[in-house]
């Protein structure tokens, strides 16, 4: 199984991927971290606690990646492997072989399945991977259409189907809502938190790069909750097509903080080098 993330909606640009050899199961479980890893994580507040919130929800991306080991030809396995990849709009999962005789693409979002692997379905439904066989498909649009998402794509390909999922990014992402939501707050925070005695001349003298700085902060942590990156990738995440000199300092100040920390400490100049939240860091994100 293939796993790859890709910036755009075409594979032009390639970011990372992930190839799994692993037992049928652990390949499945694998694979759903990966895609976990890379998509966006909301947040919304129903009462006091906060509540994380996938863009597309986790059983439905487990079921997929499970239906594709399930149905697809292992004829020749290792030249077709699946192929899980995602795009800035939507997550595809292709599978290799064509449906099998007598089952089309609209039976299938219908509650008609055949089953082309009867004992992997065994092994899988004893593993509590898979429940019952021919209801997943319309679990997976029940779990769409409750989270909003538009309903899933099914192609038949001369080869293959693909399975099409197209991602939401909510309204409430992490990454979204602390940039909009820190403006409005500096100007009362900052002359509540100053004695009274000095009036209105010690916020004017508080240069205006300093709150932008923490903001900055804010989001480099935030694009880092989804997983792993390097700078390029977080800069992208923010808007930028590069990191501006002040991104580079904020990056060497969370380090030296010890909010976020290198994936290859040894090699810190590496081309491979990621960044992601230490234990100190992710309590920041979490206030």
């Amino acid at each position: 199984m293939k796993c790859g993330l890709f910036r755009g909606k075409t594979r032009a640009v390639f970011i990372d991927h992930r190839q799994f050899e692993l037992p049928v199961q652990d390949q499945i479980e694998e694979a759903y971290k990966y895609v976990l890893s890379k998509i966006n994580l909301g947040a919304s507040f129903p009462n006091i606690h906060r509540k994380d919130t996938y863009e597309i929800p986790p059983g439905a991306i487990r079921e997929l990646i499970a239906n594709a080991v399930l149905h697809r030809t292992y004829v020749n396995a290792e030249a077709s492997p699946i192929t899980v990849a995602i795009y800035d709009d939507r997550l595809e999962i292709t599978s290799p072989g064509k449906l099998k005789r007598g089952v089309t693409v609209e039976k299938m979002l219908e509650e008609c399945s055949d089953c082309r692997n009867e004992a992997l379905a065994l092994a899988l439904s004893y593993m509590n991977i898979i429940e019952d066989w021919g209801s997943g498909i319309p679990r997976i649009r029940r779990m769409l259409k409750d989270a909003g998402l538009r309903d899933l794509v099914i192609e038949d390909w001369p080869n293959a189907v693909r399975v099409v999922v197209y991602r939401s990014v909510p309204e409430t992402s992490v990454e979204d809502v602390q940039p909009e939501s820190r403006p409005e707050s500096r100007p009362e925070s900052q002359p509540e938190s100053r004695p009274e005695s000095q009036p209105e001349s010690r916020p004017e003298s508080r240069p205006e790069s300093r709150p932008e700085s923490h903001s900055l902060d804010s989001r480099i942590l935030n694009a880092l909750v989804s997983g792993a990156k390097n700078r390029s990738d977080i800069a992208y995440s923010l808007g930028q097509k590069s990191g501006s000199g002040q991104f580079k300092k904020v990056i060497v100040g969370l380090l030296a903080n010890g909010m976020i920390e290198r994936t290859i400490p040894d090699k810190p100049n590496s081309r491979l080098q990621k960044y992601r939240l230490t234990e100190k860091g992710w309590k920041m994100v979490s206030c």
